[in-house]
């Protein structure tokens, strides 16, 4: 079966966790599944699998960061961990992460990587970016909304988008990084601030990027698509609407949201 949110790995250990940490680090030690938490430095900081979710300051500042991963692992993760950190002494902080039709909110403002808050009150330091990532995700979510119908009214209609050589290169190398708070991935934008540029290599990266595997894409999405003695075939409406599922997800992960 596809595991739709962090790739296929085997369980997770404390060395699997900090396999990815280039800096010397100290205290490591297992906090949760796939959750280790360590100082660098005076930092403390909480990994989950390969991303620090958490770091607290010596000054008492948090930095919360989801590497992209908008799941309810993460989201609960994150909630726990600024739930012990309340308990400290002197500290009135009161925040909770939510999660409201896929937009993650944390007192009011949106959240994006990087936001930081003070222990000791919960208070939004960098509010700022917080108000400039709000303008952003609701352009991202409603231009995502448009490709995605587009493509699941093409899906169910006509049938799988071709994947060809024409596609544009960056698709083809499928290497752009999660951009900076209020910043686009421009490649990814391009496709969806205009009139939808609905592409099968794009569709095929997202299947990979859901975890679907090389024969569950062929049997629901590539087997569909045209041949030399076939027509293209429209897909059920059912496997149209998952297949749209997972590029929603996954522009939503390569733009920051």
């Amino acid at each position: 079966m596809a595991n739709f949110g962090r790739p296929n790995t085997p369980r997770p250990t404390k060395t699997s966790v900090m396999a990815g940490v280039s800096v010397p680090y100290t205290d490591a030690k297992l906090a949760g599944h796939a959750l280790v938490t360590y100082k660098v430095g005076t930092e403390r900081r909480w990994r989950y699998w390969n991303t620090d979710i958490v770091t607290l300051t010596e000054k008492g500042v948090i930095t919360l960061n989801s590497g992209g991963w908008h799941t309810m692992s993460t989201k609960a993760k994150i909630n726990a961990i600024l739930s012990d950190l309340a308990k400290t002494d002197g500290s009135t902080m009161r925040v909770h992460l939510w999660a409201d039709k896929g937009v993650w909110t944390l007192n009011g403002s949106t959240f994006f990587d990087g936001i930081q808050l003070l222990l000791s009150t919960g208070e939004i330091t960098n509010l700022t970016l917080a108000a400039k990532q709000q303008e952003r995700t609701k352009l991202v979510i409603s231009r995502v909304k448009v490709y995605c119908d587009a493509l699941r009214k093409h899906l169910e209609a006509v049938g799988p988008v071709v994947p060809t050589n024409d596609d544009c290169d960056a698709c083809c190398e499928d290497s752009d990084p999660v951009p900076a708070p209020g910043e686009h991935n421009d490649h990814l934008w391009s496709h969806i601030v205009g009139a939808p540029s609905l592409n099968g290599t794009l569709v095929l990266n997202a299947l990979e990027w859901a975890g679907w595997s090389e024969s569950m894409t062929y049997y629901h999405y590539l087997y569909k698509c045209p041949r030399p003695t076939q027509e293209s075939q429209p897909l059920r409406r059912d496997i149209a609407r998952m297949i749209t599922g997972c590029v929603r997800r996954y522009l939503k992960n390569r733009l920051g949201v």
